[in-house]
């Protein structure tokens, strides 16, 4: 397919439970703010998957996009992506993610 990139699978269970989650910086912070969101760690244009987003309350999430990963990362001492791992691990939508995976090696 010349050029033309396939769309990351997406997973509207898993985002809806993580949506369900602590923001994932509360444990850090005091100032907790707003609706959850799934941030994904890696961005959907950069092949980022909805396997891989943390719990993120509107406030940390607005300051995540204006400070930057790194800063926010060091200020609130996370590690994201290992974060969004764990999130995946114990997720109760993993199995069926790791079904449509499979079927779509297969055929």
């Amino acid at each position: 397919r010349m050029g033309v990139k396939e769309a990351p699978p997406s997973y509207p269970a898993h985002l809806k439970w993580i949506r369900g989650n602590e923001c994932c910086v509360a444990l850090h912070s005091t100032l907790c703010l707003g609706k959850m969101h799934a941030h994904h760690v890696k961005t959907k244009g950069a092949g980022g998957l909805d396997n891989q987003t943390v719990p993120l309350c509107n406030f940390h999430h607005g300051e995540l996009h204006t400070t930057g990963r790194d800063t926010f990362e060091g200020k609130y001492g996370v590690n994201l992506a290992n974060l969004a791992e764990d999130y995946a691990r114990i997720s109760p939508h993993r199995k069926k993610w790791s079904l449509q995976t499979t079927k779509k090696t297969k055929g």
